[in-house]
């Protein structure tokens, strides 16, 4: 028996479906173009994060090579200083042997330092360092004394134990300034002869260290060391050192930067000169001021008359108490003899600072000696610059500074001594 089945489909629609309006063409065309452009900016974001992703792949790949070069190149340094260090440990281990005996350290900012014995002679077959380690800067070292008895003794200055020499010196040598942070010297004798050695003094570095000032009788002069300039590591233009009142610009001769000018002022007894020397290092100005002085008095006169004899010194001649100098006048060299019955063919004048004036060096211009025989006066100029111009005149300097000047005359008549003396400030 056979069964049939009826299949019954029933459709139920809502009402709010059957409100919804239908899409118009146009809002279709937006719709697709709307999706066509969020379909490009999905491909520019995808774009983006594979360049992204390409150009952190390649970083990382640079970053990796450069980290192992680097790391070969300091394994590489970290083996070379351990090398150095070690031949550094040698050095100083075969240094101390060497002069385990003699050696001498010094930690100061300023001291002295001399070979054995000074100033007595050296002991031969020496071989001493002497080093010199102050606070941090810049020092020089300058010598005192300086005498080795033969070319086998000699003197070392480093500026480290195997650094650089500046310089050896033996005998005859003359040993300039020399400049560094710190100093290691090297004494060293054969066992021929001996000599007195060295005396050498250190001190900081100053920029006045760097002049020397002269200061003559018309002018002054002003000199600036170009090697210790060097030495000195200071970038200086020399275009950019100069006086100051007026501007003023050196010369070059040889390795100094010169400077020369007249006196500017003057009075009686002083020639005077003030100034700066100015030098830009470095966008800065640095002053050194310079000063001379020169006490000068062209009136040192002696007048010897026979006649009465009547002895006029400077004082009286002059009509001044403000002389500085005195004058004496003497029958012998020895200077005992004042009599006129001890003359023995010679006038010899002892000239002289006064006391309140000790602080000066005496110099004579020139002196002119007048002699007056039988009404007949006849003067000859007998000294210039210090110097006797006659085979009869003699000059000799005393100790404290004076001057004699012994003159060779035929007879005992008046005469009278003018002089121009300079008196420079010690």
């Amino acid at each position: 028996m056979m069964l049939k089945f009826t299949i019954v489909l029933v459709l139920i629609v809502s009402e709010d479906v059957i409100g919804l309006p239908c899409v118009s063409n146009e809002a279709k065309e937006d719709f697709d173009k709307s999706r066509k452009d969020l379909t490009v900016v999905q491909s520019d974001i995808g774009d983006v994060v594979n360049t992204l992703e390409s150009n952190y792949q390649k970083t990382i790949k640079i970053l990796e090579s450069t980290l192992k070069n680097n790391l070969g190149t300091f394994k590489s340094t970290l083996n070379s200083m351990g090398k150095k260090l070690k031949k550094l440990d040698t050095d100083f281990t075969v240094l101390g042997k060497d002069f385990r005996n003699c050696v001498q350290q010094y930690y100061t900012v300023t001291g002295t330092v001399m070979s054995d014995n000074y100033p007595g002679r050296y002991n031969p077959n020496t071989d001493c360092l002497y080093i010199i380690q102050p606070s941090p800067g810049l020092y020089k070292l300058a010598v005192d004394v300086f005498q080795m008895a033969d070319t086998g003794d000699f003197l070392q200055i480093k500026d480290s134990p195997f650094g650089k020499e500046l310089g050896k010196y033996s005998v005859s040598s003359y040993i300039p300034v020399a400049l560094s942070s710190q100093f290691w010297i090297r004494f060293k004798t054969n066992g021929q002869r001996s000599a007195r050695g060295f005396k050498l003094h250190w001190s900081p570095f100053d920029f006045k260290d760097l002049l020397s000032l002269n200061c003559e009788v018309n002018r002054w002069g002003a000199a600036i060391n170009i090697t210790l300039l060097k030495m000195a590591n200071l970038q200086v233009n020399y275009s950019d050192i100069y006086m100051t009142n007026p501007d003023c610009y050196g010369h070059i001769v040889g390795d100094k930067l010169l400077f020369n000018q007249l006196y500017s002022e003057y009075t009686h007894f002083y020639i005077t000169y003030q100034n700066n020397l100015t030098f830009i290092l470095e966008n800065v100005t640095h002053e050194i001021p310079l000063e001379c002085q020169i006490f000068k008095d062209d009136r040192v006169l002696h007048n010897h008359q026979i006649d009465g004899n009547l002895e006029l010194d400077d004082d009286n001649a002059n009509s001044s108490k403000e002389s500085s100098f005195h004058v004496d006048l003497y029958y012998d060299s020895e200077l005992t003899q004042t009599d006129d019955n001890q003359f023995s063919g010679k006038l010899v004048y002892r000239i002289t600072v006064k006391e309140d004036h000790y602080d000066r060096y005496l110099s004579l211009a020139q002196c002119f000696l007048t002699r007056k025989k039988n009404g007949i006066e006849e003067t000859l100029l007998i000294l210039k610059n210090s110097t006797p111009l006659l085979e009869n005149v003699i000059v000799r300097y005393l100790e404290n500074g004076g001057i004699v000047l012994e003159v060779q005359v035929s007879d005992n008549v008046s005469s009278f001594l003018e002089c121009e003396a300079i008196g420079k400030s010690k």
